[in-house]
Protein backbone atom coordinates (compact mmCIF):
# COMPACT_ATOMS: atom_id res chain seq x y z
CA UNK A 1 0.00 0.00 0.00
CA UNK A 2 2.97 2.27 -0.67
CA UNK A 3 4.00 3.82 -3.97
CA UNK A 4 6.36 1.56 -5.92
CA UNK A 5 10.02 2.54 -6.05
CA UNK A 6 10.40 4.36 -2.72
CA UNK A 7 12.77 1.62 -1.58
CA UNK A 8 14.98 2.42 -4.58
CA UNK A 9 15.07 6.23 -4.89
CA UNK A 10 14.24 9.30 -2.77
CA UNK A 11 10.71 10.54 -3.42
CA UNK A 12 11.87 13.95 -4.62
CA UNK A 13 14.15 12.34 -7.21
CA UNK A 14 11.44 9.95 -8.44
CA UNK A 15 9.07 12.84 -9.11
CA UNK A 16 11.84 14.95 -10.68
CA UNK A 17 12.46 12.13 -13.16
CA UNK A 18 8.80 12.24 -14.18
CA UNK A 19 9.12 15.97 -14.77
CA UNK A 20 12.39 15.54 -16.64
CA UNK A 21 10.74 13.11 -19.04
CA UNK A 22 7.81 15.50 -19.50
CA UNK A 23 5.11 13.52 -17.75
CA UNK A 24 2.58 15.87 -16.19
CA UNK A 25 0.11 13.49 -14.53
CA UNK A 26 0.20 10.28 -12.48
CA UNK A 27 -2.64 7.77 -12.20
CA UNK A 28 -2.07 6.97 -8.53
CA UNK A 29 -3.83 3.83 -7.30
CA UNK A 30 -5.27 3.14 -3.85
CA UNK A 31 -7.19 0.40 -2.07
CA UNK A 32 -10.47 1.00 -0.21
CA UNK A 33 -9.30 -0.89 2.89
CA UNK A 34 -6.26 1.38 3.20
CA UNK A 35 -8.60 4.21 4.17
CA UNK A 36 -11.41 2.25 5.88
CA UNK A 37 -9.46 -0.44 7.82
CA UNK A 38 -5.74 0.37 7.82
CA UNK A 39 -5.73 4.15 8.10
CA UNK A 40 -3.82 4.08 11.40
CA UNK A 41 -1.33 1.39 10.36
CA UNK A 42 2.20 2.73 9.90
CA UNK A 43 4.33 1.96 6.88
CA UNK A 44 6.78 0.16 9.17
CA UNK A 45 4.04 -2.01 10.70
CA UNK A 46 2.59 -2.80 7.29
CA UNK A 47 5.93 -3.95 5.89
CA UNK A 48 6.69 -5.97 9.03
CA UNK A 49 3.35 -7.77 8.78
CA UNK A 50 4.25 -8.90 5.26
CA UNK A 51 7.88 -9.71 6.13
CA UNK A 52 9.13 -7.22 3.53
CA UNK A 53 12.46 -6.77 5.26
CA UNK A 54 14.55 -5.94 2.20
CA UNK A 55 12.08 -3.34 0.90
CA UNK A 56 11.79 -1.81 4.39
CA UNK A 57 15.58 -1.50 4.59
CA UNK A 58 15.56 0.33 1.26
CA UNK A 59 12.93 2.78 2.49
CA UNK A 60 14.90 3.32 5.70
CA UNK A 61 17.92 4.30 3.62
CA UNK A 62 16.27 6.43 0.94
CA UNK A 63 12.99 7.70 2.45
CA UNK A 64 13.39 7.21 6.21
CA UNK A 65 10.72 9.72 7.22
CA UNK A 66 8.03 7.54 5.61
CA UNK A 67 8.43 4.57 7.95
CA UNK A 68 6.81 6.27 10.92
CA UNK A 69 3.97 7.73 8.87
CA UNK A 70 0.64 5.98 8.55
CA UNK A 71 -0.17 4.49 5.17
CA UNK A 72 -2.59 7.34 4.50
CA UNK A 73 0.00 9.95 5.52
CA UNK A 74 2.59 8.34 3.25
CA UNK A 75 0.10 8.35 0.37
CA UNK A 76 -0.57 12.05 0.99
CA UNK A 77 3.17 12.76 1.15
CA UNK A 78 3.55 11.43 -2.40
CA UNK A 79 0.61 13.56 -3.56
CA UNK A 80 2.19 16.63 -1.96
CA UNK A 81 5.52 16.04 -3.70
CA UNK A 82 3.77 15.61 -7.04
CA UNK A 83 2.04 18.93 -6.51
CA UNK A 84 5.26 20.64 -5.39
CA UNK A 85 6.85 19.74 -8.71
CA UNK A 86 3.83 20.61 -10.84
CA UNK A 87 2.56 17.09 -11.53
CA UNK A 88 -1.17 16.34 -11.47
CA UNK A 89 -2.71 13.21 -9.94
CA UNK A 90 -5.68 11.00 -10.76
CA UNK A 91 -6.59 9.00 -7.64
CA UNK A 92 -7.67 5.60 -8.92
CA UNK A 93 -9.72 3.27 -6.71
CA UNK A 94 -8.01 0.10 -7.84
CA UNK A 95 -9.33 -2.58 -5.44
CA UNK A 96 -10.94 -2.99 -2.01
CA UNK A 97 -8.61 -5.56 -0.44
CA UNK A 98 -4.99 -4.57 -1.19
CA UNK A 99 -3.73 -7.22 -3.60
CA UNK A 100 -2.70 -7.80 -7.19
CA UNK A 101 -5.24 -6.65 -9.75
CA UNK A 102 -7.07 -7.98 -11.65
CA UNK A 103 -8.89 -11.29 -12.00
CA UNK A 104 -12.51 -12.38 -12.16
CA UNK A 105 -12.23 -14.51 -9.01
CA UNK A 106 -10.05 -12.25 -6.83
CA UNK A 107 -12.95 -11.07 -4.67
CA UNK A 108 -12.51 -7.46 -5.85
CA UNK A 109 -14.25 -7.81 -9.18
CA UNK A 110 -17.78 -6.38 -8.87
CA UNK A 111 -20.26 -4.93 -6.40
CA UNK A 112 -21.18 -7.57 -3.81
CA UNK A 113 -18.05 -9.63 -4.37
CA UNK A 114 -16.17 -11.14 -1.39
CA UNK A 115 -14.22 -7.96 -0.59
CA UNK A 116 -16.39 -5.48 -2.48
CA UNK A 117 -18.96 -4.28 0.04
CA UNK A 118 -20.83 -1.35 -1.48
CA UNK A 119 -21.22 0.62 1.76
CA UNK A 120 -17.53 0.33 2.60
CA UNK A 121 -16.61 1.29 -0.96
CA UNK A 122 -18.79 4.41 -0.74
CA UNK A 123 -17.20 5.21 2.61
CA UNK A 124 -13.74 4.93 1.05
CA UNK A 125 -14.64 7.20 -1.86
CA UNK A 126 -15.98 9.82 0.55
CA UNK A 127 -12.91 9.68 2.78
CA UNK A 128 -10.51 10.09 -0.14
CA UNK A 129 -12.54 12.89 -1.75
CA UNK A 130 -12.70 14.81 1.56
CA UNK A 131 -9.06 14.16 2.45
CA UNK A 132 -7.75 15.67 -0.77
CA UNK A 133 -10.23 18.48 -1.13
CA UNK A 134 -8.29 21.68 -1.74
CA UNK A 135 -5.28 19.82 -3.18
CA UNK A 136 -5.33 21.37 -6.62
CA UNK A 137 -2.92 18.81 -8.06
CA UNK A 138 -5.61 16.15 -7.50
CA UNK A 139 -7.66 16.61 -10.64
CA UNK A 140 -9.76 13.42 -10.63
CA UNK A 141 -10.94 10.49 -8.53
CA UNK A 142 -12.11 7.26 -10.16
CA UNK A 143 -15.11 5.32 -8.95
CA UNK A 144 -13.53 1.89 -9.51
CA UNK A 145 -10.95 0.23 -11.73
CA UNK A 146 -11.93 -2.51 -14.22
CA UNK A 147 -15.30 -3.88 -13.09
CA UNK A 148 -15.53 -7.48 -14.21
CA UNK A 149 -16.52 -11.06 -13.42
CA UNK A 150 -19.64 -13.24 -13.24
CA UNK A 151 -21.55 -10.82 -10.98
CA UNK A 152 -21.39 -8.05 -13.59
CA UNK A 153 -24.68 -6.55 -14.75
CA UNK A 154 -25.79 -3.17 -16.03
CA UNK A 155 -28.54 -2.59 -13.44
CA UNK A 156 -26.02 -2.62 -10.59
CA UNK A 157 -23.55 -0.62 -12.67
CA UNK A 158 -26.05 2.24 -13.13
CA UNK A 159 -27.17 2.14 -9.49
CA UNK A 160 -23.78 2.00 -7.79
CA UNK A 161 -21.67 4.02 -10.21
CA UNK A 162 -24.21 6.82 -9.80
CA UNK A 163 -24.00 6.49 -6.01
CA UNK A 164 -20.20 6.43 -6.09
CA UNK A 165 -19.96 9.44 -8.38
CA UNK A 166 -22.46 11.29 -6.19
CA UNK A 167 -20.39 10.54 -3.08
CA UNK A 168 -17.25 11.91 -4.71
CA UNK A 169 -19.00 15.00 -6.06
CA UNK A 170 -20.67 15.80 -2.74
CA UNK A 171 -17.39 15.51 -0.80
CA UNK A 172 -15.22 17.26 -3.38
CA UNK A 173 -17.09 19.10 -6.15
CA UNK A 174 -13.88 20.36 -7.75
CA UNK A 175 -12.50 17.04 -9.03
CA UNK A 176 -13.35 15.16 -12.19
CA UNK A 177 -15.09 11.82 -11.68
CA UNK A 178 -13.79 8.89 -13.73
CA UNK A 179 -16.21 6.01 -14.35
CA UNK A 180 -15.27 2.90 -16.30
CA UNK A 181 -17.60 0.30 -17.77
CA UNK A 182 -17.79 -3.47 -17.65
CA UNK A 183 -15.47 -6.23 -18.86
CA UNK A 184 -12.23 -4.72 -17.55
CA UNK A 185 -13.19 -1.20 -18.73
CA UNK A 186 -13.74 -2.48 -22.26
CA UNK A 187 -17.53 -2.13 -22.52
CA UNK A 188 -19.66 1.01 -22.34
CA UNK A 189 -22.10 -0.05 -25.06
CA UNK A 190 -25.10 0.11 -22.72
CA UNK A 191 -24.69 3.91 -22.56
CA UNK A 192 -25.95 4.14 -26.13
CA UNK A 193 -29.44 3.34 -24.83
CA UNK A 194 -29.37 4.96 -21.41
CA UNK A 195 -27.04 7.64 -19.95
CA UNK A 196 -25.82 7.50 -16.35
CA UNK A 197 -28.31 10.15 -15.26
CA UNK A 198 -26.07 13.11 -14.45
CA UNK A 199 -22.84 14.65 -15.64
CA UNK A 200 -22.20 16.05 -12.14
CA UNK A 201 -21.77 19.65 -13.22
CA UNK A 202 -19.69 18.56 -16.23
CA UNK A 203 -17.25 16.68 -13.99
CA UNK A 204 -18.07 13.21 -15.36
CA UNK A 205 -15.44 11.46 -17.50
CA UNK A 206 -15.77 7.90 -18.77
CA UNK A 207 -12.72 5.67 -18.71
CA UNK A 208 -11.67 2.93 -21.12
CA UNK A 209 -8.71 0.57 -21.23
CA UNK A 210 -7.26 -0.80 -24.45
CA UNK A 211 -4.52 -3.39 -24.42
CA UNK A 212 -3.23 -5.55 -27.30
CA UNK A 213 -5.28 -8.44 -25.93
CA UNK A 214 -8.51 -6.47 -25.55
CA UNK A 215 -11.52 -8.24 -27.11
CA UNK A 216 -9.64 -11.04 -28.82
CA UNK A 217 -6.37 -12.94 -29.12
CA UNK A 218 -3.31 -10.72 -29.00
CA UNK A 219 -1.70 -13.02 -31.59
CA UNK A 220 -3.84 -11.39 -34.28
CA UNK A 221 -1.15 -8.69 -34.52
CA UNK A 222 1.31 -11.41 -35.56
CA UNK A 223 -0.85 -13.36 -38.01
CA UNK A 224 -2.97 -10.65 -39.64
CA UNK A 225 -1.95 -7.94 -42.04
CA UNK A 226 -1.06 -4.98 -39.84
CA UNK A 227 -3.31 -2.46 -41.55
CA UNK A 228 -6.32 -4.77 -41.38
CA UNK A 229 -5.71 -5.69 -37.73
CA UNK A 230 -5.24 -2.06 -36.73
CA UNK A 231 -8.36 -0.94 -38.57
CA UNK A 232 -10.53 -3.73 -37.16
CA UNK A 233 -9.38 -3.19 -33.58
CA UNK A 234 -9.75 0.57 -33.83
CA UNK A 235 -13.32 0.24 -35.10
CA UNK A 236 -14.13 -2.24 -32.35
CA UNK A 237 -12.73 0.11 -29.73
CA UNK A 238 -14.88 2.96 -31.06
CA UNK A 239 -17.96 0.73 -31.04
CA UNK A 240 -17.31 -0.53 -27.49
CA UNK A 241 -16.16 2.59 -25.69
CA UNK A 242 -14.84 5.30 -27.99
CA UNK A 243 -18.25 6.63 -28.97
CA UNK A 244 -18.95 8.42 -25.67
CA UNK A 245 -17.37 11.71 -26.72
CA UNK A 246 -18.74 11.78 -30.27
CA UNK A 247 -20.90 14.61 -31.50
CA UNK A 248 -23.73 12.30 -32.58
CA UNK A 249 -24.75 11.73 -28.94
CA UNK A 250 -27.17 14.13 -27.29
CA UNK A 251 -24.91 14.42 -24.25
CA UNK A 252 -21.31 13.58 -25.17
CA UNK A 253 -19.00 12.84 -22.25
CA UNK A 254 -15.18 13.00 -22.44
CA UNK A 255 -13.29 9.73 -22.52
CA UNK A 256 -10.07 9.03 -20.62
CA UNK A 257 -8.05 6.40 -22.47
CA UNK A 258 -4.45 5.25 -22.42
CA UNK A 259 -4.01 5.32 -26.21
CA UNK A 260 -2.97 8.36 -28.25
CA UNK A 261 -4.38 8.97 -31.71
CA UNK A 262 -8.14 9.05 -31.28
CA UNK A 263 -10.37 11.99 -32.01
CA UNK A 264 -9.93 14.27 -29.01
CA UNK A 265 -11.89 17.28 -30.20
CA UNK A 266 -13.76 19.42 -27.68
CA UNK A 267 -17.49 19.23 -28.57
CA UNK A 268 -18.08 22.71 -27.11
CA UNK A 269 -15.15 24.42 -28.83
CA UNK A 270 -15.83 26.90 -31.61
CA UNK A 271 -12.26 26.71 -32.92
CA UNK A 272 -11.76 25.29 -36.40
CA UNK A 273 -10.37 21.79 -36.78
CA UNK A 274 -6.70 21.35 -37.53
CA UNK A 275 -4.39 18.36 -37.36
CA UNK A 276 -1.28 17.20 -35.57
CA UNK A 277 0.75 14.78 -37.70
CA UNK A 278 1.78 12.02 -35.27
CA UNK A 279 4.23 9.16 -35.91
CA UNK A 280 3.05 6.32 -33.61
CA UNK A 281 6.18 4.16 -33.89
CA UNK A 282 8.48 6.87 -32.53
CA UNK A 283 5.98 8.95 -30.54
CA UNK A 284 7.08 12.06 -32.46
CA UNK A 285 5.19 14.82 -34.28
CA UNK A 286 5.93 16.43 -37.64
CA UNK A 287 7.18 20.00 -37.32
CA UNK A 288 8.80 22.54 -39.69
CA UNK A 289 12.44 23.31 -38.98
CA UNK A 290 12.06 27.06 -39.50
CA UNK A 291 13.19 26.94 -43.13
CA UNK A 292 11.50 24.77 -45.75
CA UNK A 293 12.06 21.31 -44.33
CA UNK A 294 10.19 19.15 -41.84
CA UNK A 295 11.41 16.79 -39.16
CA UNK A 296 10.11 14.42 -36.46
CA UNK A 297 10.14 16.41 -33.24
CA UNK A 298 8.64 16.08 -29.80
CA UNK A 299 4.91 16.54 -29.28
CA UNK A 300 5.07 19.07 -26.45
CA UNK A 301 3.97 21.97 -28.68
CA UNK A 302 3.36 20.45 -32.11
CA UNK A 303 2.56 22.58 -35.12
CA UNK A 304 -0.94 22.39 -36.60
CA UNK A 305 -1.76 21.45 -40.17
CA UNK A 306 -4.84 21.92 -42.35
CA UNK A 307 -6.17 19.11 -44.53
CA UNK A 308 -9.48 19.03 -46.39
CA UNK A 309 -9.48 15.34 -47.33
CA UNK A 310 -8.21 12.98 -50.00
CA UNK A 311 -6.42 14.76 -52.82
CA UNK A 312 -6.08 18.04 -50.92
CA UNK A 313 -2.80 19.71 -49.94
CA UNK A 314 -1.52 19.54 -46.37
CA UNK A 315 -1.00 23.16 -45.33
CA UNK A 316 1.01 24.48 -42.41
CA UNK A 317 -1.60 26.39 -40.41
CA UNK A 318 -1.18 30.16 -40.47
CA UNK A 319 1.04 30.12 -43.57
CA UNK A 320 0.75 29.76 -47.35
CA UNK A 321 3.08 26.75 -47.32
CA UNK A 322 2.13 23.20 -48.26
CA UNK A 323 3.87 19.86 -47.95
CA UNK A 324 5.37 18.85 -51.33
CA UNK A 325 7.16 15.61 -52.20
CA UNK A 326 10.45 15.82 -54.10
CA UNK A 327 11.07 12.18 -54.95
CA UNK A 328 11.68 8.65 -53.74
CA UNK A 329 14.08 8.73 -50.78
CA UNK A 330 14.16 12.53 -50.66
CA UNK A 331 12.90 14.77 -47.89
CA UNK A 332 9.63 16.58 -48.65
CA UNK A 333 9.67 20.37 -48.50
CA UNK A 334 7.37 23.19 -47.54
CA UNK A 335 6.43 24.96 -50.74
CA UNK A 336 4.04 27.64 -51.97
CA UNK A 337 3.19 25.36 -54.90
CA UNK A 338 0.04 23.90 -53.38
CA UNK A 339 -1.57 22.82 -56.66
CA UNK A 340 1.05 20.37 -57.97
CA UNK A 341 0.52 16.62 -58.11
CA UNK A 342 3.24 16.19 -55.48
CA UNK A 343 1.30 18.49 -53.12
CA UNK A 344 -1.86 16.41 -53.32
CA UNK A 345 -2.06 13.90 -50.46
CA UNK A 346 -4.25 10.87 -49.79
CA UNK A 347 -4.65 8.59 -46.78
CA UNK A 348 -4.19 5.03 -48.03
CA UNK A 349 -4.93 1.52 -46.70
CA UNK A 350 -7.77 0.57 -44.38
CA UNK A 351 -6.09 2.24 -41.43
CA UNK A 352 -5.69 5.56 -43.27
CA UNK A 353 -2.22 5.76 -41.72
CA UNK A 354 -0.25 5.95 -44.98
CA UNK A 355 0.03 9.61 -46.02
CA UNK A 356 0.76 9.38 -49.74
CA UNK A 357 1.18 11.43 -52.90
CA UNK A 358 1.91 10.53 -56.52
CA UNK A 359 5.34 11.08 -58.02
CA UNK A 360 5.92 12.24 -61.58
CA UNK A 361 5.60 8.66 -62.88
CA UNK A 362 2.28 8.06 -61.15
CA UNK A 363 3.61 5.86 -58.32
CA UNK A 364 2.61 6.45 -54.72
CA UNK A 365 5.17 7.82 -52.30
CA UNK A 366 4.47 7.70 -48.56
CA UNK A 367 5.80 9.79 -45.74
CA UNK A 368 8.35 7.76 -43.80
CA UNK A 369 10.60 8.37 -40.81
CA UNK A 370 13.98 7.52 -42.26
CA UNK A 371 15.51 5.82 -39.23
CA UNK A 372 14.97 5.30 -35.49
CA UNK A 373 18.24 7.19 -35.00
CA UNK A 374 17.44 10.40 -36.89
CA UNK A 375 14.60 12.89 -37.02
CA UNK A 376 14.64 13.01 -40.82
CA UNK A 377 11.40 12.44 -42.74
CA UNK A 378 11.45 11.31 -46.36
CA UNK A 379 9.00 10.06 -48.94
CA UNK A 380 9.49 6.47 -50.11
CA UNK A 381 7.56 4.01 -52.22
CA UNK A 382 4.61 2.92 -50.13
CA UNK A 383 4.98 -0.41 -48.45
CA UNK A 384 1.20 -0.81 -48.49
CA UNK A 385 -0.29 1.17 -51.32
CA UNK A 386 -3.66 -0.08 -52.51
CA UNK A 387 -5.61 -3.16 -51.30
CA UNK A 388 -3.64 -5.53 -53.54
CA UNK A 389 -2.53 -8.75 -51.77
CA UNK A 390 0.68 -8.88 -53.81
CA UNK A 391 1.76 -5.62 -52.14
CA UNK A 392 1.35 -7.01 -48.63
CA UNK A 393 3.55 -10.08 -48.55
CA UNK A 394 7.04 -8.70 -47.85
CA UNK A 395 7.63 -9.54 -44.17
CA UNK A 396 11.03 -7.83 -44.27
CA UNK A 397 9.48 -4.37 -44.61
CA UNK A 398 8.04 -2.79 -41.49
CA UNK A 399 4.99 -0.76 -42.53
CA UNK A 400 4.84 1.11 -39.22
CA UNK A 401 7.73 3.36 -40.26
CA UNK A 402 5.23 4.81 -42.77
CA UNK A 403 2.39 5.15 -40.30
CA UNK A 404 1.43 8.79 -39.66
CA UNK A 405 -1.81 9.65 -37.90
CA UNK A 406 -3.51 12.96 -38.63
CA UNK A 407 -4.90 13.67 -35.16
CA UNK A 408 -7.79 16.11 -35.39
CA UNK A 409 -8.02 18.84 -32.78
CA UNK A 410 -10.05 21.98 -32.23
CA UNK A 411 -8.32 22.80 -28.94
CA UNK A 412 -5.98 25.77 -29.20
Amino acid sequence: MLAEGLQEQPLKRLVSQLVKHRFNCVRFTWATFMFTRYANLSVSESFDSLNLTEAKAGIAERNPSLLSKTLVQAFATVIDELGAQGVMAVLDCQVSKPTWCCGETDGNAFFGDTYFDVREWLQGLTIVAEHFRGKHQVIAISTRNELRGPLSNTDDWYKYIFEGASAIHKANPDVLIFASGLSYANDLTFLREKPLGSNFDNKLVYEAHWYPWSWDDRKTWDVELLNEACYRKTQHFINQTGFTNTLDLDNPVPLFVGEFGLDQRDPTSKSSTSYIIFHPQSGSCVDPDGRHDIYAGNCKKPKRWLYAGNGAPIRLKGTSLCLEAVGDGAAPVLSKNCSSQQSSWKLLSQTKLHVATLDETGEYLCLQKESPYTSKIVTSKCTFTLPNPQCLTDSQIDPTTQWFKLVSSNVL
